[in-house]
């Protein structure tokens, strides 16, 4: 059954129980230019500064002047309220050139320069000061965020203005956020044998994210491995709920070609399937949100080649902005309460994804508040920048 809605696109997969494996282990990753932003888009960009602790956030926007040319402002925001999504002037649009590197322009069609170590918007002259670097990082604390560097100074931020360091600080980390909607997925099915039944709640989902005005598709009945993996590709927002292994998902959970998705070949079990590895490196970049809330969906599995694999990890690391998946058992009540939670704080508490996943984590019980267990690790692996809204 396929229907189509407005909304707002996020990948999440709702996924039961089919075996375990290791835990995931974060290894570092080497940064990656441009790596989940995409050519000719609009995204906000914003510095965002742990003031008192990883959940509450001094936002710093870079925000272009009214006039022709001129002095680039940065804006001080906190984060309660969200009026200040609205302006046109806190967008900025990407262009990436031949040789990876980026120009910057505000929607007064003026481009972020570098002029005698001033922050400044001018026409676009084809000169070195207005190219930057802007690349993801891996840094734990940092994960999903960018570093943007024209020649040898990375662009940082303080209480006072722009600062340009040879060397990033706790403030030279950006989000690029997109500002516009696009499409969502929703997928769930009731698979009586398991007693794992998430059509229900996906579909409200599906009607929430309708009403903030994304276009959104959802299904609840089982569908190809293929077809799965072509909404995720096209959507901001995917949400696929059914049963789960470590390094997979199962889209028809009666079985057949093409009826998972995995991490790698490798892991392949006989017939084929659809691998997130075998996608181009850029490829699920308009991905917000990728959740697999399923049984081990953030677990390692052992290939046939004696390597360890991770959906979670696969998926990340061609583009998606923020990714999640389960490391232990995920039932039917866990499953829609987990997600009902989430969306809650999404849609009425307008959380941040780090702030509604740690909500839904301490209102199903997985999370007891105690900072020494901030991560949910026992429970959650998750890749990325949780400092992202879905709302806007």
């Amino acid at each position: 059954m396929r229907k189509s809605l407005s909304i707002f696109m996020v990948c999440f997969l709702v996924i039961g129980i089919i075996g375990t494996t290791n835990l995931f282990t974060c290894a570092a990753l080497s940064s990656s230019s441009g790596l989940g932003l995409i050519d000719g888009a609009e995204y906000y960009i914003y510095n965002v500064y742990e003031n008192t602790n990883q959940y509450i956030f001094d936002r710093f926007f870079i925000s272009a002047p009214t006039q022709t040319n001129g002095q680039v402002n940065v804006n001080l925001t906190i984060e309660y309220g969200s009026y200040q999504w609205g302006s046109q002037y806190y967008k900025w649009k990407v262009h990436k050139q031949n040789d990876g590197t980026f120009l910057l322009e505000s929607v007064n069609q003026k481009f972020l320069r570098i002029d005698e170590g001033n922050v400044v918007l001018h026409y676009n002259l084809g000169m070195d000061d207005q190219v930057f670097r802007i690349d993801r990082v891996d840094d734990e604390n940092k994960e999903g965020t960018y570093t943007i560097k024209n020649g040898d100074k990375y662009l940082s931020v303080s209480y006072y203005g722009f600062e340009l360091l040879d060397e990033p600080n706790d403030m030279s980390y950006w989000t690029f956020m997109k500002a516009s909607k696009g499409e969502a997925y929703c997928s769930g099915y009731d698979y009586y044998t398991e007693n794992f039944d998430t059509s229900g709640i996906v579909t409200d989902v599906a009607m929430e994210l309708a009403s903030w005005g994304y276009n959104c598709y959802w299904q609840t009945e089982p569908v190809s491995a293929t077809r799965t993996l072509d909404y995720m590709i096209n959507s901001d927002i995917s949400i696929l709920t059914g049963l789960g292994q470590a390094g997979a998902i199962i889209t028809n959970p009666y079985g057949g070609t093409n009826s998972m998705l995995m991490a790698e070949y490798e892991l392949t079990q006989g017939s084929m399937q659809e691998y997130v590895n075998s996608l181009s490196d850029n490829a699920l970049a308009k991905s917000r949100c990728i959740i697999y809330l399923s049984s081990y969906s953030g677990s390692d599995a052992m290939g046939n080649d004696g390597e360890s694999y991770n959906l979670v990890n696969a998926t990340y690391e061609k583009g998606a902005h923020y990714v999640l998946g389960f490391t232990s058992v995920v039932s039917q009540t866990l499953a829609n309460e987990w997600l009902e939670e989430f969306w809650e704080h999404v849609v009425i508490n307008d959380n941040n994804l780090g702030q509604a996943v740690r909500a839904a984590c301490i209102s199903t019980g997985l999370y007891d508040g105690s900072p020494s267990n901030p991560d949910f690790s026992e429970y959650i692996h998750y890749r990325g920048d949780g400092t992202q809204y879905l709302s806007f």
